[in-house]
């Protein structure tokens, strides 16, 4: 079991088209793939066509004992993907308030996970997707993760949310002492203009430059495509020519997933 969150400051950049995808591609490798959506928009639950009447996502951190059932779990399948999301939506905007007054509550999703861990362990991946901030729901996330990824765009904007969630989590991995396990940025929505090249050029010569992929990610219509139809983008071409399949085989060698 691996959990892997994806992150950032700045919203907008593609993290949740990055996660669906990424999980699609991963399922296909045969991986057993769990997701978690912590964003209260619900935008990867609204990917994979899932509406709930309450966040079930939510039940990760009310449930103070070992309880968890597949009950919270929605299977998805679609062709050879097999993909089990626990969902969430604008209920989720409430939690940080119903926390109040609870002891330790940066680790209540870590307590979660180690009461629930025959639940767990079952996936070889666990995938969270946040909201575009460093909040106690993020930061639950973030503590519990193997690999943090995090998600840019072209913009000086996510630039500037690289660089503040970096040194924001740094600091907290030292009062913690536990290591910062952002190892890996992916570059999402370039292309062929000065704008991308000149910050592509920025970013490589920077602090950052070793945890770069290489695989940048393309602004295709085929990968925006699947927000609206809930098709993963690599069923619609060639799967070993698929940028996704790239991206897989840099993150596998840098040993990332």
């Amino acid at each position: 079991m691996k959990i892997i969150t994806v992150a950032a400051l700045k919203g907008g950049v593609g993290k949740t088209n990055f996660v669906f995808n990424l999980s699609t591609i991963l399922s296909l490798k045969k991986q057993k793939i769990l997701l978690i959506d912590l964003d209260p928009q619900g935008n990867l639950s609204r990917y994979f066509k899932v509406s709930t009447q309450e966040s079930k996502s939510k039940k990760l951190f009310l449930q103070n004992i070992k309880i968890l059932n597949d009950e919270i779990i929605v299977s998805w399948n679609y062709k050879d993907i097999n993909i089990d999301i626990i969902p969430t939506n604008i209920s989720m905007t409430t939690l940080e308030k119903e926390l109040i007054g609870r002891s330790a509550v940066d680790s209540i999703l870590q307590r979660t996970f180690i009461k629930n861990l025959d639940f767990f362990k079952k996936y070889d991946y666990i995938i969270i997707d946040t909201s575009p901030s460093l909040n106690l729901i993020n930061r639950n996330a973030l503590l519990i993760s193997d690999e943090i990824i995090l998600i840019s765009d072209n913009s000086i904007f996510s630039l500037d949310a690289i660089n503040m969630l970096f040194s924001n989590w740094s600091a907290i991995c030292e009062d913690l002492g536990i290591k910062n396990n952002i190892n890996t940025i992916v570059l999402n929505n370039f292309d062929h203009y000065k704008i991308s090249k000149d910050f592509t050029q920025y970013i490589t010569n920077s602090s950052f430059k070793n945890k770069i992929l290489k695989t940048k990610i393309p602004r295709k219509q085929i990968l925006k495509k699947s927000e609206f139809t809930g098709i993963p983008s690599i069923l619609l071409g060639k799967i070993e020519n698929h940028i996704y399949n790239n991206l897989f085989n840099e993150l596998k060698d840098k040993e990332i997933i």
